[in-house]
């Protein structure tokens, strides 16, 4: 079993000479399990979430959250070694 978990964000301040400071951050969290089959194979459910949150000019905000649920089916192909018949019906690692 592989777990992957992956975070990323931003966060930005900035300001102009007539308006007070505007912020906005953007962050991603996205989460998976895979299993391993045979042949380099992997399958498994995945989540990720996404969330904006901004402040726009005249004090009026913007904000956006997404989540997604799938299934996801992998396949990882080494191109400098390939895959010989037998690791392809068994299992390569």
């Amino acid at each position: 079993m592989l777990i992957q978990e992956s975070i990323f964000g931003n966060y930005f301040a900035y300001s102009n000479k007539n308006e007070s400071i505007l912020t906005h951050y953007a962050f991603n969290s996205s989460s998976s399990v895979l299993l391993q089959l045979p042949a380099n194979f992997s399958l498994g459910p995945t989540f990720s979430e996404f969330v904006y949150q901004g402040n726009a000019a005249k004090g009026t905000q913007r904000s956006l959250t997404r989540m997604t649920a799938g299934f996801q089916f992998n396949y990882s192909f080494d191109w400098h070694t390939g895959v010989s018949g037998h690791a392809f019906f068994g299992n390569s690692q």
